[in-house]
């Protein structure tokens, strides 16, 4: 009987990838491009100024650029915090051109503000925020805000917009590869040793480490412990340098009674008509009031979407705001808290609060239910009228292009005692030579 002859196997298919995602990715890519571009215009022209006649945030030459460049100046205080994130911006405009000096820094003060905010367009940010077009949005709002009379342009105040970019980040799922990781750590220690941008951020970070625990997340955990072992070391330089305006290590907490009321005109007040929309009718009659009053109705509806929120992280991003308010007042003498109910000055001290309003109501748009959208979509038509009327922000008082001049040429030649002072409205801030010593605030 005839043995059959054994089949032949097929040889096996082999296995073709479509790259389809490639022109996806790269479109995907230059439309993030173009988006951040346009904001960066629009950002620059917030103060346009600051461009056409320049000048110099007080701090950003009196503290950064004088001492630029310097290794010690990386671990020396100011005002009780290190400032790592600020010091390496201005070692960066320290090599330009003297010249170039006013125009760099405003222009560099405004990259910094649209990077820390740009995390929100990075993937995994659509597991908190949901889809791109609403975290395009949430970006443009951030970039955009109100009341930033006394944040954008410089690079003193960019810690703010460091402080929103890590309260995000803590938000966020792990990076799936490890340069990712090491990315994140990297930038999450900057800006946690940027002021006391880790204090402010402990709410979120607190949350991150109990969600670390449901998830069972390792990175997640150590994550959020790193952050609160960066906040904890804001606090341990407080206690050891002097602060010259508090010797005593003062704190009044007579002027907590003040965070409601602040918060309500100047968050909630702000978000519905900016910030310049309430300084320009508080001399009406009755209008003070009816400030606080609409502003309280702006905080019940983000209390509202927080609440409905209460296992993500909204209700943290509003306690990092209310936080940055009640450590302001509380440590302010009760004249200077006083200060803080005007509409306009110390306008630093709200900005974490209006920022995580918008992150609160960007997330209810992203991914809450359809009475959350509803909601969050009149609060956002608030913000948007705010943002019209505070989008212009005036400049400051331009630097002396003659007086730049001959302080290059000090400098260039080797004399000592080489100065130039920088905003004058805000006393005799001054950026020295590369001789003048280096000051200490440690005991």
């Amino acid at each position: 009987m005839p043995i059959a002859a054994p089949a032949r196997r097929a040889a096996p298919r082999r296995r073709v990838v479509a790259r389809r995602g490639r022109p996806r990715n790269i479109v995907g890519g230059l439309g993030v491009a173009a988006l951040l571009a346009a904001l960066f215009v629009l950002l620059l022209l917030r103060r346009d100024q600051s461009l056409s006649a320049p000048s110099v945030w007080a701090e950003d030459g009196a503290v950064f650029l004088t001492y630029a460049g310097r290794p010690a100046a990386y671990v020396e205080t100011y005002r009780g915090q290190l400032w790592l994130g600020h010091r390496l911006v201005a070692t960066l405009v320290h090599g330009l051109p003297i010249t170039w000096w006013p125009v760099a820094m405003y222009m560099a003060s405004c990259a910094v503000v649209l990077g820390s905010m740009a995390v929100v367009l990075l993937r995994r940010a659509a597991v908190v925020f949901g889809p791109f077009v609403v975290r395009a949005g949430i970006l443009t709002l951030l970039v955009l805000a109100p009341g930033m009379q006394e944040v954008q342009g410089n690079v003193t105040n960019s810690h703010w917009a460091m402080a929103i970019s890590v309260a995000m980040l803590l938000a966020m799922p792990a990076p799936r590869r490890a340069w990712g990781r090491w990315g994140e750590g990297a930038w999450l220690t900057v800006a946690c040793l940027t002021g006391i941008t880790g204090v402010l951020v402990a709410p979120v970070a607190l949350w991150s480490l109990v969600r670390a625990g449901r998830e069972r997340s390792a990175y997640l955990r150590w994550r959020a412990i790193g952050v609160l072992g960066l906040a904890a070391s804001n606090l341990v330089l407080l206690a050891l340098v002097v602060d010259e305006d508090r010797p005593d290590g003062g704190v009044w907490m007579g002027n907590a009674s003040f965070v409601l009321p602040t918060l309500a005109k100047r968050v909630g007040a702000s978000l519905v008509i900016g910030v310049q929309g309430v300084a320009d009718t508080l001399h009406w009659p009755s209008m003070p009031p009816l400030w606080v009053g609409v502003g309280a109705v702006m905080l019940l509806g983000l209390v509202a979407l927080a609440a409905l929120d209460f296992r993500g992280p909204s209700p943290w991003w509003l306690a990092t705001g209310v936080l940055s308010v009640f450590l302001a007042l509380v440590t302010m003498t009760p004249a200077g808290a006083a200060v803080i109910q005007d509409a306009l000055p110390s306008s630093r001290y709200v900005v974490l609060g209006i920022l995580g309003a918008i992150l609160v109501i960007g997330r209810a748009i992203g991914t809450g239910r359809h009475s959350q959208v509803v909601m969050a979509s009149v609060l956002l038509a608030a913000v948007m009228v705010s943002s019209a009327v505070d989008y212009h922000i005036d400049g400051w008082a331009p630097i002396d292009p003659v007086a730049l001049d001959r302080f290059r040429d000090c400098v260039e030649s080797g004399r000592p005692g080489c100065n130039i002072q920088v905003a004058p409205m805000w006393g005799d801030f001054r950026i020295f030579g590369p001789e003048h010593p280096l000051p200490s605030e440690v005991r």
